[in-house]
């Protein structure tokens, strides 16, 4: 009886730990965002990237950028809202989302987006000059950590199993 009950507690476990360990994946410890402008109207191709902790409807980032090949980003802001205004331009009926790459009021490229964009994970492109924003999530180091345990649990009741 007792090496029936053994197998039975073990696969308890193995269902507690799946369970704690996939929706801690859901929960994003922050947010990259990744720009990229196809030079239509800067007249340079540029990609930068930067981390949020959360997902915001509108904000503005002027540090902290990484990736960055063509020109050095000096400001980047979005708005999701209807007659969005991002870095002084607005765009009626739109969302907009803009980089500074001169540090200098004539060197700002803004872009309209449908309104509600930047609202969740996703591939987000301009439909006037080619801007391009993708939000992705960064899971916590914890969630990863679970994960990383519960699979090295997996593998060692596998690996107890071919043995016996």
């Amino acid at each position: 009886m007792a090496n029936k009950t053994i197998p039975r507690i073990r696969t308890l476990l193995l269902l507690a730990v799946s369970a704690i360990t996939f929706p801690s994946l859901a929960n994003a410890g922050s947010y990259l965002y990744t720009v990229i402008d196809d030079g239509s109207q800067s007249g340079q191709k540029v990609t930068f990237s930067f981390d949020e902790t959360t997902l915001a409807s509108s904000g503005k980032v002027t540090s902290g950028f990484f990736n960055v090949t063509g020109g050095p980003p000096f400001a980047f802001g979005w708005n999701s809202a209807h007659a969005a205004t991002c870095l002084g331009i607005q765009y009626p009926n739109f969302a907009c989302a803009g980089w500074n790459f001169n540090n200098r009021p004539t060197g700002v490229v803004v872009d309209a987006f449908s309104v509600g964009s930047f609202l969740s994970t996703g591939t987000y492109t301009g439909r006037v000059d080619g801007l391009t924003v993708e939000i992705s999530s960064i899971p916590e180091p914890s969630a990863v950590a679970v994960l990383g345990s519960g699979l090295l649990f997996v593998a060692g009741g596998l690996w107890r199993k071919q043995r016996s």
